[in-house]
């Protein structure tokens, strides 16, 4: 749900919609609804509908590992400091 709180007349708005699919939805196209309520500052009401039809399709596995990025960070923060100590342990030596 998005407000805009002020429109004059002839004025565009660009609204951004971040739109998830579940994991186990179906490939192909699938049909998103879009309503619009708006009231003008006499109280006057107006509602319209639309509809249309979005692509959905299996992520790349490149995509999907991204997803993952948390992972690879601990994994290099690991091996850092892990070089760090081993680096500090020869000096001693």
């Amino acid at each position: 749900m998005r407000y805009i709180e002020k429109l004059a007349p002839g004025e565009t708005q660009n609204l951004t919609y971040v739109i998830t699919v579940d994991k186990d939805a179906t490939t192909g196209g699938q049909l998103i609804g879009l309503l619009i309520d708006f009231e003008d500052p006499q109280g006057k009401k107006m509602s319209d509908s639309a509809s249309f039809a979005m692509p959905v399709r299996v992520p790349t596995l490149a995509e999907e590992a991204a997803s993952y990025w948390y992972v690879g960070a601990l994994v290099l923060a690991a091996a850092v400091i892990f070089l760090a100590r081993r680096k500090k342990a020869e000096k001693k030596k």
